[in-house]
């Protein structure tokens, strides 16, 4: 094994648990301990090297903009920046916006690494991937909703090299797309859409995948099916079989060869038709990976130096990581990874086995459905550990798709593209060449279609759930694969043992006044949303906004619900009718309708409950009720209000700790509030009205005395909420502060039975990892 590439390789992979990069400073002297360590211990040059290599390449992506927008004056609503960039893909957006994430131009980053932005276009004229462009933007920090169960947009944006995000304010074009691929795309769309499956023709043969609808997305998942539809490894290791296999076949009949010239050519004509496929799927970033990785195992073929399988494995993983080291970021370089050190762990005993030709094909055939099974496990655990769910039907239907797609479904579409490309060529514009590709598409097309009456054909498990089926299936895998040393596969099981423990001690305890409890603000962005939980039972204060088709409740609250176990939501409390805190109310209506709701939102203005009804309404007036051995007191308003002033103030409290809700109250409700005789006292507060200067009196503040503010406010937001002499004013009263978009989500969990609270945040400690850090630049404020 070479020491120095599995210590560069594994210091690389380990760059996900980071919670720092090392600055400039360090950059010398870790390559000058890299280069003194290299003769003797390979494995730690390979580690510092790593080390160097990956700061230096995040450093060079970020340098050249953030130099070139030193001047951005953050307080400037004005400012502005302009930037040259190619459009590399486009992304649809709400109403009459688009999204278009671009590689900087000017300015970029530097050799090897690159730049990317985010653009959100209002009105755009029609544009193509491949058009060079000079935009006039507004540029904002890449910072997104953190969230337990939540997509990480911001770590999504670093792994496609995506540094700020911009507003176009106005836009030239400078150049425009001659690419082929581009020409062939629109040639082809019209020719797929009269076709029955054509979308997924359509991505299988050029790796456009905007076609596919939410319900083909959905389709796909439920059948853990994606994978085939997405041009990878898998397509890309066909192509260059089929290629290879065609191509020994012919030059053996047409011009046989005692040496290794036959085998070269055809090595060649694979790795030339494999990168042809992978030019016309756009060059995508998981793309590029895969075609690396093939590139590599046909090099090492063709050398006549001997590598063993996981030497193969290793140099692939090298060049992968050389040429793109923020790969571990991507779920696609764990898929594609893990996919190739299970074919290579579950055919090895195949190929250095001595059988007979028969013998050869049975064990085959068998290896073949050990290989299926074991990948839908082992992929199916690595599935829980990055998107939380997988599909129990995937071990099934990939057994009998992936060879049906290999042996006939992808060489078929592309010998129909190809086809259709020699027709276009020459002015004939037909779909017929396709026409054997949409039947061999047809199984397929069956399998999504019955999956839409599969009983739980997506499957979302809690985090614990998660992390505890996954160390299953891995001891699982350990065991079978480790023949020689199955008492290894007990190690990933030894944590379930402490967890079981807990567990029980939680379900079993005679007081239950005495079990923990939580309470959660999530970041929503500029809104908010309050999740109160104990025993796997739900109280939600306010549910975060609504922009057309996009709420916050199923990009931020449902997922929430879904990594804590929270099946079962009893109450829904809207303070009031603003869209930041009602927002979400149709969605929670939908999936909850057996929720009671709280609030006297419909009575003052429009509560958007449009197709769902929840179990039962009441008003918000002043009482006092226990739920799951909590106090919880509305404490006002007396009467129904419009406006701001009429939001439901909620408390929530046991024997030892409480934390008040006032909603978006302003100076009069803080006034009201202190003139009621209610007891307002409370540990934690949620700051009214997100820290407006309109609320937060030095008055109510002392009268709350809370040690604890969390301000509900969206990270960069508009109106610069919190203000910082609002916090200042909280602070000079020596109470600690916390912002949602600052640290993501908050938690306070409280321990009764030790009279304790902890405050944990989601980037400082649930995920204290490098990339969920804010990455700021200007951002326009306003508002009082």
């Amino acid at each position: 094994m070479n020491y120095f590439l599995f210590g560069f390789c594994l210091t690389l992979i380990s760059t996900i648990l980071w919670p720092d990069v090392p600055g400039p400073v360090w950059f010398p002297g870790l390559i000058c301990l890299a280069l003194l360590t290299l003769k003797r211990h390979p494995i730690i040059a390979g580690c510092l090297l790593a080390t160097a290599y990956f700061s230096i390449y995040l450093y060079s992506m970020f340098f050249a903009p953030t130099k070139a927008w030193s001047s951005y004056q953050a307080d400037d609503k004005q400012a502005s920046w302009m930037v040259r960039g190619e459009i590399i893909s486009l992304v649809p957006g709400e109403g009459d916006w688009l999204g278009a994430n671009i590689r900087l131009l000017e300015p970029g980053g530097i050799w090897p690494a690159y730049s990317g932005m985010r653009l959100s276009w209002s009105e755009p004229p029609k544009v193509k991937v491949g058009e060079v462009w000079d935009f006039q933007v507004r540029i904002k920090g890449i910072g997104s909703v953190l969230n337990e169960g939540g997509f990480n947009q911001q770590k999504y944006f670093l792994s496609h090299h995506i540094i700020a995000k911009g507003r176009v304010l106005n836009a030239t074009q400078v150049a425009g797309t001659e690419s082929v691929r581009q020409h062939l795309l629109t040639a082809m769309k019209p020719l797929t859409e009269t076709l029955v499956g054509g979308d997924l023709l359509l991505a299988l043969m050029m790796g456009e995948t905007g076609q596919l609808s939410d319900e083909r997305w959905q389709q796909l998942r439920q059948t853990g099916t994606g994978h085939l539809v997405a041009i990878s490894g898998l397509h890309l290791s066909v192509v260059s079989s089929w290629v290879f296999l065609l191509g020994i076949w012919l030059l053996g009949w047409l011009w046989p060869a005692q040496g290794r010239r036959n085998l070269l050519l055809a090595l060649g004509a694979a790795a030339v038709c494999a990168t042809l496929y992978a030019a016309m799927a756009g060059f995508g970033l998981p793309t590029v990976r895969a075609l690396v990785m093939l590139l590599m195992v046909l090099v090492l073929m063709v050398s006549k130096r001997f590598a063993s399988p996981w030497e193969r494995l290793l140099y692939a993983l090298f060049a992968v990581l050389l040429l793109d080291p923020l790969s571990p970021l991507s779920a696609g370089f764990w898929l594609s990874f893990a996919a190739l050190a299970i074919i290579l762990l579950t055919l090895r005993p195949l190929m250095t086995a001595h059988l007979s030709r028969r013998e050869r094909m049975r064990a085959g055939v068998l290896a073949f459905v050990r290989l299926q099974l074991w990948l839908s496990l082992g992929l199916g655990a690595l599935q829980l550990w990055l998107f939380g769910a997988v599909s129990p039907y995937s071990i099934l239907v990939n057994l009998l798709m992936v060879p049906w797609f290999s042996l006939v479904v992808i060489p078929l579409t592309l010998l129909g593209a190809l086809v259709c490309s020699l027709g276009l060529a020459v002015g004939i514009v037909s779909n017929l060449p396709l026409l054997l590709a949409q039947w061999g598409l047809t199984p397929f097309l069956w399998a999504l279609h019955w999956s839409d009456s599969w009983p739980h054909a997506w499957l979302t498990l809690p985090e614990d759930w998660q992390w505890g089926l996954s160390a299953v299936l891995f001891a699982m895998l350990l065991y079978y694969l480790l023949p020689g040393r199955r008492m290894v596969a007990a190690i990933p099981l030894l944590p379930l043992v402490f967890v079981a423990a807990q567990w029980g001690y939680v379900r079993l305890a005679d007081d239950k006044a005495a079990i923990p409890w939580q309470v959660d603000l999530l970041d929503v962005g500029q809104g908010l949303a309050v999740v109160i939980s104990r025993q796997q039972q739900a109280f939600i204060y306010d549910t975060g906004a609504a922009y057309g088709s996009f709420t916050y409740a199923r990009r931020s609250i449902l997922p929430f619900l879904a990594a804590r176990g929270l099946t079962q939501v009893e109450y829904v409390l809207i303070s009031h009718g603003d869209n930041d805190h009602a927002g979400g109310a149709t969605v929670l209506s939908q999936t909850f309708p057996d929720a009671t709701l709280i609030t006297n939102a419909a009575l003052t203005s429009n509560v958007p409950l449009d197709g769902g009804t929840l179990g039962a309404v009441q008003p918000c007036r002043p009482k006092h009720w226990q739920w799951q051995g909590l106090d919880l007191a509305i404490l006002g308003p007396p009467v129904p209000l419009e406006g701001n002033d009429g939001s439901c103030v909620l408390k929530v409290s046991d024997a030892g700790f409480s934390m008040l809700l006032p909603g978006d109250i302003e100076l009069a409700g803080e006034q009201a509030l202190m003139q009621s005789g209610k007891y307002l006292e409370a540990q934690v507060l949620v700051a009214p009205h997100h820290g407006s200067r309109t609320s937060s009196s030095i008055e109510f503040i002392q009268a709350v005395s809370p040690q604890l503010v969390l301000f509900p406010a969206g990270y960069a937001n508009q109106y610069g909420f919190p203000k910082a002499d609002v916090v200042q004013r909280y602070r000079d009263l020596d109470t600690a502060t916390l912002t949602s978009g600052e640290q993501g989500q908050i938690s306070i969990r409280v321990y009764p039975a030790r009279e304790q609270w902890q405050v944990l945040t989601y980037r400082t400690d649930m995920a204290p990892f490098w990339y969920n850090r804010l990455f700021e630049f200007g951002v326009g404020k306003k508002g009082r």
